[in-house]
């Protein structure tokens, strides 16, 4: 029989300030995450559209506090890092 156990997820670990967060890879996120994403690029969008989607839609909703104070470049920077620990970890 297959099972799944829904409690096993993996993490994105960052810090601010010293202060340490967490938000889900991709590969945890609720599947509705993906389908509500999917549903946002079927328009016209750019990339500062998708960054600040996943500053809400990820780093907000599962780290709350997390970007209030971080300037624009410090967003991309995150964003980014969370994009590339993704791409490891499907080598």
């Amino acid at each position: 029989m297959y099972e799944i156990n829904t409690g096993e997820t993996s993490t994105f670990d960052f810090s601010v300030d010293g202060k340490a967060y967490s938000v889900p890879t991709f590969e945890s996120m609720p599947y509705k995450t993906l389908k509500d994403f999917r549903e946002f690029t079927r328009g016209d969008v750019s990339g500062v559209d998708i960054a600040a989607w996943a500053v809400e839609h990820v780093f907000e909703a599962y780290a709350p506090g997390c970007t209030e104070n971080l300037t624009v470049g410090q967003l991309y920077g995150l964003v980014d890092a969370y994009t590339k620990s993704q791409d490891e970890l499907g080598e």
